[in-house]
């Protein structure tokens, strides 16, 4: 008893010798420490191709980042995601550049960059950028509509990946620099899935941060306030953003990029608004794709990008009239949706069916892959 006593004095003395011994370390070196913690996440050491997601840390690029890195998994390929500018994170204050710290870590195959403001780092693998919102962004025009990237490093990319439909003034303004254009457009879609139409019974917001100069308005406040009232309204982000719907709201759902589909596809029904900027330029947000992914019944305002790719699958609303109408038409589709669920399902099921077949993540993931290995 007395030896086992010893040999379990001495054992604890150890750990605690060398939990010190670290905390020490941790207190007179903790630039040194953080970084060896950072560039750990990012050592690979696998025969598979290696591919470098540089994301921001918003809520939707958190989800998408997800997503990506189930949909290469199932592509043999192996991931990892930094995200380039995230407040409050305790490597801002000894890392000046994660994203290159990353990228000469892990010496990636290839990169995929979703934040605009990243500088290329085509130095070390080529560098996909993706374009994203309108392309008044990027493209400038000249008297005789000549087009230039507004922003030159843009050009240091092996290709460039625009969401908006004006594709092909990127190429021309990429190839007028001596560069060959191999890009595409890329949509903010998901994973394939294998989800069931469920019988409707609520409908879905994934209302988010709602920061857009949209449906942050004072218009669309009183629609979700509307929606509070019936009891079918399901919303979830932040709770300081949805004050506005205390009987609707759930809280928030984790970005792993199977959650917000799961529990999409429990709802039955999804309702989709679209920033100014999308309805503008005809492009899509990702929740179109999230809801077909889940297999719901689809509400949507105009969009004609949505309109053009799902056509009378979805039920439509025209966001241009005041709250109360925007209101009545959701609520009338509820009704409908409600008294005629079978039908409501296959509506459902063939929007499934063509996310299926057109949109899915492995799919886009296979166009970059063709031109990046």
């Amino acid at each position: 008893m007395s030896k086992n006593r010893t040999l379990l004095y001495k054992l604890m003395f150890f750990i605690t010798t060398i939990i010190i011994l670290c905390m020490v370390i941790i207190y007179l070196y903790p630039k040194t420490f953080v970084i060896a913690w950072f560039k750990q996440q990012y050592k690979v050491n696998t025969s598979k191709p290696k591919m470098l997601l540089v994301s921001r840390s918003g809520v939707g690029e958190k989800e998408q980042g997800a997503r990506i890195l189930i949909a290469l998994k199932r592509l043999g390929i192996n991931a990892r995601v930094v995200r380039a500018f995230e407040k409050d994170s305790i490597y801002n204050k000894f890392i000046s550049d994660r994203a290159l710290l990353a990228a000469e870590t892990m010496q990636p195959d290839f990169i995929l960059t979703l934040e605009r403001g990243v500088p290329p780092l085509s130095h070390i693998a080529p560098n996909y950028l993706v374009l994203d919102q309108s392309s008044r962004n990027y493209i400038h025009l000249d008297a005789n509509n000549n087009p230039t990237l507004i922003n030159s490093a843009h050009y240091e990319f092996a290709s460039l990946l625009p969401s908006f439909k004006e594709i092909d003034l990127v190429k021309k303004a990429y190839e007028a620099n001596g560069r060959i254009y191999t890009g595409f457009n890329w949509i903010p879609t998901v994973q394939r899935t294998s989800f069931k139409a469920q019988l409707p019974e609520k409908l879905f917001y994934p209302g988010g941060d709602v920061s857009d100069d949209t449906r942050s308005k004072q218009k669309y406040i009183d629609v979700f306030k509307k929606l509070d009232q019936t009891g079918y309204f399901e919303v979830y982000g932040r709770a300081d953003r949805w004050l506005h719907t205390p009987k609707s709201f759930r809280g928030s759902i984790p970005f792993d990029g199977k959650s917000m589909l799961k529990i999409n596809n429990k709802a039955g029904v999804t309702l989709i608004f679209h920033a100014k900027d999308h309805l503008d330029h005809g492009i899509p947000t990702g929740r179109i794709f999230e809801a077909a992914s889940a297999n719901t019944v689809i509400i949507s305002d105009r969009n004609q990008y949505v309109i053009d790719n799902f056509g009378d699958n979805v039920l439509y609303i025209d966001v241009a009239q005041d709250a109360a109408a925007i209101f009545s038409q959701i609520d009338q589709h509820m009704q409908w949706i409600f008294a005629h669920p079978q039908q409501a399902r296959q509506m459902a099921e063939r929007c499934h069916a063509i996310f299926m077949q057109h949109f899915t993540l492995e799919q886009q993931l296979q166009q970059l892959l063709a031109i990046a290995l």
